[in-house]
This record gives structure tokens, sequence and C-alpha cells, in this order.
């Protein structure tokens, strides 16, 4: 057992980022309350990463969030690490679209904008409690976001490839890596700030 191991909650670790943010932080041998939707999703992920604890969770269903909280914190005590949210951090998962604007996103971009603000508002209401707020801005990651809105969703992702300086899209564990370092005690001095993880999108 990692004698630093954290309580960790994480949210949309059904799938893409969430996912891989959940198994990375299981990985290093924290204890990882996973939540969301589709159970079946949880438990593969638990099948594969030892200290994933699944719970159901809606994150749109007030009960279902007071209930993810509540269980996690029965079975394990108060929450160290909140994430994709005596000291703590949470990181959040915002995106590119919080700082660039694109057309046909509006509503993406005022929600990805929001919680960008939020992460920061937070940074000075929790900074005399020593709880640190920060936000990753992911570029365009190789997810299943996509699909069931249009055809091909993977391949249509992977066009922006060229769109980023470095010449790809990235991967859901780039963002993962991310959210592990902003969690650690290394980034204690961290917060309130918005780390791209864009391949250099927002660089332009």
């Amino acid at each position: 057992m990692n004698t630093d191991s954290k309580i960790v909650l994480v949210t949309g670790a059904g799938s893409g980022i969430g996912e891989a943010v959940a198994a990375r932080l299981a990985g290093e041998g924290h204890r990882v309350v996973a939540g969301a939707r589709r159970l079946d999703r949880l438990h593969a992920l638990a099948d594969r990463a030892d200290g994933v604890h699944p719970v159901r969770l809606d994150v749109t269903d007030r009960a279902d969030v007071d209930a993810f909280v509540r269980t996690a914190r029965d079975r394990f005590g108060r929450a160290t690490v909140m994430a994709a949210a005596g000291g703590g951090a949470i990181v959040s998962i915002a995106s590119v679209s919080s700082v660039v604007a694109f057309d046909t996103q509006t509503a993406y971009a005022a929600s990805k904008g929001a919680l960008a603000q939020i992460t920061r508002v937070l940074a000075i209401e929790g900074g005399p409690k020593n709880i640190r707020s920060n936000a990753v801005l992911p570029g365009v990651i190789d997810t299943d976001i996509m699909e069931g809105v249009v055809d091909n969703g993977r391949e249509m992702l992977a066009s922006f490839g060229p769109a980023h300086p470095i010449g790809r899209i990235g991967r859901p564990e780039e963002v993962a890596e991310t959210v592990a370092f902003l969690a650690s005690d290394a980034a204690g001095f961290i917060t309130g700030a918005l780390v791209a993880v864009d391949g250099g999108w927002t660089a332009q």
C-alpha cells in the first residue's frame, strides 16, 4: 500500500479522460471512487485497475451526487482529491474552448469558460484552508466523445491532428499524467492554474 495514498473522487470515469485519470491514480496506489452512469464500464475498469471502487453517478442528479460523496466518505473517510474535482486538491477537466473561441460551440465554450473561472475562484476561496484548485485544458483528445453524434467520430477527431503544432491529437493518458501531477504533493504551490494539454494549440 502506498503510505501517501489519497482518497480520490473521479467523475466521468466510465470512458475517455475520466477513465484514464481513474486508472492512473489507482496505479499510484490511491483509493479511487469512480463515478459514471454506466456501471458496466466502471466494473470493467475496476477489474483491470486495483483500487478503483465503482459508484453509479449521474452528475445532473443532485441525489446521485450526494450519494456519491456519501459513499466515498462512509467507505474511506474524507476525500483529499477531486478530479474531470485539512487540505486537498481539486482538478477540473476544462478545455481549450475555455480560452479559445470556435464557431458552433456557444454552449460548450460557455460551460468550459465558466469552469475555468470556477477553478480560479475556488483557488482563492480554498487557499486559506490549504485546498488547491486547478484545471487542465485538453486539446482534441482521442476518445469516444463523438460516438453517436457524427458518423466515424474517431476519424473525425483524428482529422484535427494537423491543427495542433505537435501534429497529432492527444491521448487520454497524456491528460491523466497532468491531472496526476496537479493532484500530487509535488504541485503543492500550484493553484488557480489553467494548464493546457493541447499539443501547442493555444500557443498559435
